[in-house]
């Protein structure tokens, strides 16, 4: 592998693997008559698929139709290079893009760009004043525009009515402050827009991931935008997500999150053996008690009011008492809930305790008044465990070895007949998985403060591990409830995900592109203005 130059370094410089020129080439170039500006042609990746493109549209001289401008070409450096025997010197400029203006009297019909992914904290202010006097309108741009936007900007002054756009962006221009205007912009600028978001890290030496922007019919102005995903570069006909105006101008990357991520994860689930929760399970609310204060007491207090004991079991009334894999005889129940029989002969203790209830109205509660006598709920055997109903963190799955019941702030998991100890300890562990908690992440729903609230239905759907016969691990499930323990949910989601690329047929960076999913899911959920894009 080539080691990149501290210029190319310093300034984000990043050239264009073959692969992927080709394929922005093919979207951009549609006529054999085109011409073609890179206004940054570094390596000259970009030029020699443009060449290409138009030879196999059937352009006799295509070199004749392609113009390239860098600052700090690659390719002077490189003997041998197809530029210096394709393109005449002319054609190929070693000069300052945003000192170009002879160029834009003679207008292109195609601009294809890999612009530098410069950050705009390391742009000198004298360069950044500059750069916005040519921009010629600091609305469109804030101060905190990286490099490539301007880029963007300046390159559409060269481009002919009906003319077409291909650009290769990092993803921060589906979620960055500064992005917005500039997305605002080309959806004015053009009749259509698609966007194709790459999981697999494209460039040499870099964490930065890529999307292509295609804009066409320049000149025009769109209301729906096509977004796609694809892990690497698209070699079958692509299948669009919709995104309209409001969302594209607001988060973009929810279109692609609601639309090709699902199939994305779908794929991956069926490749590595995932199916639904549904179909191991049986997930239901917790005991409907319809008047909580009077029907959960603490422990201390329950004995204090000499209630029979035998009426008495002890219940979850919140998820923070799902602290690890298993609820057992160990853990601390503070509360317990009065579960009375209708023929249950009631002691003088229980009959001041119900007759208080009568006086606040207890008995005349939507629940209550449905039952026989009012004050006795209808008997619930203990599930097999636990699922979060409403949480800001990860949702995990914990097992019921306590006889405890829950409340209905917390779901209960009855798992099917036939389904062994062994499988719910895998399906366990892969509630914990990125998998899983996108998964979660997409059928459940954002609440105030950025709530994750999971329907019993919706839960049925989060795809999990059924381990598929295999023996679980005993030493994974230990290291697995030391993260839960210190309350370290995403140390303990980190581990199930080392643990699947090193045993389960999936790549790291399948796994990273997911878990960057559930980040930026997860992110936008809480409402933080900052999308992560390495891991």
């Amino acid at each position: 592998m080539k080691q990149k130059t501290t210029h190319e370094r310093n300034n984000g410089i990043y050239y264009t693997p073959p692969e992927l020129a080709n394929f922005a080439a093919k979207l951009g170039i549609a006529n054999v008559d085109s011409s073609i500006l890179d206004p940054c042609y570094g390596d000259g990746a970009l030029l020699l698929a443009a060449h290409e493109r138009l030879r196999q549209l059937g352009s006799i001289s295509p070199a004749r139709q392609i113009f390239g401008y860098d600052i700090a070409p690659r390719s002077e450096n490189v003997r041998g290079n197809k530029l210096t025997r394709l393109f005449h010197k002319s054609k190929l400029k070693k000069r300052n893009f945003f000192s170009a203006i002879e160029e834009r009297r003679n207008k292109f019909d195609v601009i294809l760009m890999n612009p530098p992914f410069v950050r705009h904290q390391l742009i000198l202010k004298r360069k950044q004043k500059y750069l916005r006097k040519i921009v010629n309108n600091s609305s469109i741009l804030p101060v905190t525009s990286d490099l490539w936007a301007y880029f963007v900007i300046h390159s559409l002054k060269f481009l002919r009515e009906g003319g077409n756009f291909v650009a290769i962006l990092p993803w921060s221009f589906l979620y960055s402050d500064f992005a917005k205007r500039l997305r605002e912009r080309l959806l004015e600028k053009f009749g259509s827009l698609h966007v194709i978001v790459l999981g697999k890290r494209m460039f040499e030496g870099a964490e930065e991931r890529i999307l292509v922007l295609v804009g066409r019919s320049f000149g025009l102005s769109s209301t729906k935008i096509g977004v796609h995903y694809s892990f690497n570069v698209p070699k079958k006909r692509i299948s669009w997500t919709t995104a309209e105006k409001k969302i594209w101008l607001g988060s973009p990357w929810l279109a692609l999150l609601n639309g090709d991520i699902e199939s994305v994860l779908s794929d991956l689930g069926k490749k590595l053996g995932f199916d639904s929760l549904g179909r191991f399970a049986k997930i239901r609310i917790g005991t409907v008690t319809g008047a909580n204060n009077f029907f959960i007491l603490e422990r201390e207090v329950a004995k204090r009011m000499e209630l029979p004991r035998r009426i008495l079991k002890p219940i979850i009334t919140h998820t923070r008492d799902l602290r690890k894999l298993t609820i057992d005889s160990s853990d601390d129940i503070k509360h317990v809930i009065m579960l009375i029989p209708e023929d249950f002969e009631l002691p003088q203790s229980l009959k001041k305790h119900i007759k208080g209830g009568e006086k606040e109205g207890l008995n005349k509660r939507y629940h209550t008044e449905k039952r026989v006598k009012w004050y006795s709920i209808p008997q619930q055997e203990p599930p097999d465990g636990f699922l979060h109903y409403m949480t800001k963190e990860i949702p995990f799955l914990v097992l019921n070895s306590n006889g405890l019941l829950s409340t209905n702030t917390v779901h209960q998991v009855e798992f099917s007949d036939g389904v062994d100890e062994n499988t719910k300890r895998w399906i366990q562990f892969s509630m914990l998985t990125s998998i899983s908690q996108v998964s979660a992440e997409l059928v459940g729903r954002t609440y105030g403060g950025g709530v994750l609230k999971i329907e019993p239905t919706s839960a049925g759907k989060i795809l999990v591990y059924p381990g598929n016969g295999d023996r679980f691990p005993k030493e994974l499930q230990n290291k697995l409830n030391a993260c839960l323990l210190k309350g370290k949910r995403l140390d303990a989601m980190k581990l199930a995900d080392k643990w699947m690329i090193a045993n389960l047929s999936v790549s790291r960076e399948e796994i990273d592109f997911i878990r960057q999913c559930y980040q930026n899911i997860r992110d936008l959920r809480l409402g933080k203005n900052t999308i992560q894009t390495n891991n």
